[in-house]
């Protein structure tokens, strides 16, 4: 050892050692507090803005027979359905009905139905598309692609509030 140099205690460093910590600490909290604020991670930080509804948790369901030419849907029901989502079908292709057809979920139902809205004979490569919107919210869209001789092929989109439709 040096003359004149003391040797130095872990006692002495420690409160720099603690304060170099708090700070790394301090840097890691902002850090996942932005993730959050931004949506790319959730429950790390609470600032107090707004969280958008989902029509996530909406299931749709169906059944079908299926033809050699031809795809029936038996079945097509809405299930969870908050009051007031706004529900549009619209069809693509072979066997399809023209525009959309668009149905308001009532109050208290907890299934919509929707198999008269469906047209009866569906052929491939026709794509029924299921779009539940509700102000303010992030909607949700299912496409249904029929195929020969298969069930068909279902798609699933979310669609937050004004922008294009994301895989969720």
């Amino acid at each position: 050892m040096a003359e004149g140099t003391e040797p130095r205690s872990f006692l002495t460093t420690l409160p720099g050692i603690l304060s170099s910590v708090a700070g790394l600490l301090g840097a890691i909290a902002g850090v996942l507090g932005a993730l959050a604020a931004i949506g790319v991670i959730g429950g790390a930080a609470d600032n107090g803005a707004a969280t958008v509804p989902s029509l996530s948790n909406v299931r749709v369901s169906f059944a079908a027979s299926i033809y050699s030419r031809y795809t029936h849907f038996t079945e097509l029901n809405v299930k969870t359905v908050p009051p007031g989502t706004r529900i549009t079908l619209t069809c693509k292709g072979g066997g399809c009905f023209k525009g959309e057809r668009a149905h308001l979920a009532p109050d208290g139902a907890e299934v919509v139905f929707l198999t008269s809205k469906v047209p009866k004979e569906l052929e491939p490569g026709a794509v029924l598309t299921v779009r539940l919107a509700r102000d303010g919210a992030i909607g949700k869209i299912v496409e249904y692609r029929m195929a020969r001789q298969q069930l068909p092929e279902r798609t699933i989109l979310c669609v937050p509030p004004g922008e294009s439709p994301v895989s969720c």
